[in-house]
């Protein structure tokens, strides 16, 4: 990482612990990290305005070893960033979304991906299983009130509420892919 300080108008949104102590041959842990003194030494993350610092590669740690604290952080940073999405769900978060518009129907579709991809050969990712999720709530910001919500291809109505901008609806399975059209009528 890098030593940071905070500057003017500078809010520190988490800090650094120190280690009780650095391992070497002198001091050993059985963990790869030593656990934390409790001591805090600088700013962890920053924000200031409209952007955030982190002063750890924390993108290339999730790289290498994929530890959720890294996701969980930038996530919380970029909900503070952008409090109001254009699209949310409670899925796994293994789902992939696409939302599309076609303007000479009127309408949206919302394409959902629920494949995990899996590294069984050495330069590819396969996917050869497709897993169930039902019940995925879906909220997307939109202008208006859409007129329906509906899956797609089979066109099963789903029931939606539209609050603060927001249209809300439940899929009630996506098996591998599903679609979505909201009509805006």
């Amino acid at each position: 990482g890098t030593s940071i300080r905070t500057g003017a108008n500078t809010e520190t949104l988490a800090e650094c612990a120190a280690a009780y102590f650095d391992r070497n041959y002198r001091h050993f842990c059985s963990h790869l990290q030593t656990p934390s003194s409790g001591k805090v030494y600088q700013p962890a993350v920053v924000k200031n305005g409209s952007v955030i610092y982190f002063c750890h590669p924390i993108f290339t740690t999730y790289d290498v070893n994929a530890p959720l604290w890294c996701k969980q952080v930038f996530l919380n940073a970029v909900r503070q960033l952008l409090p109001s999405p254009l699209m949310r769900h409670n899925g796994p978060s293994f789902i992939l979304t696409a939302l599309n518009r076609q303007e000479k129907p009127g309408r949206y579709v919302l394409h959902l991906l629920n494949y995990i991809p899996e590294q069984r050969g050495q330069k590819i990712a396969v996917v050869e299983d497709t897993i169930d999720t039902d019940q995925v709530l879906i909220s997307l910001r939109m202008d208006k009130k859409p007129k329906s919500v509906k899956t797609a291809p089979e066109g099963q109505t789903l029931p939606f509420a539209f609050n603060d901008g927001r249209a809300e609806f439940v899929v009630p399975r996506i098996r591998g892919h599903q679609m979505v059209s909201i009509d805006l009528g």
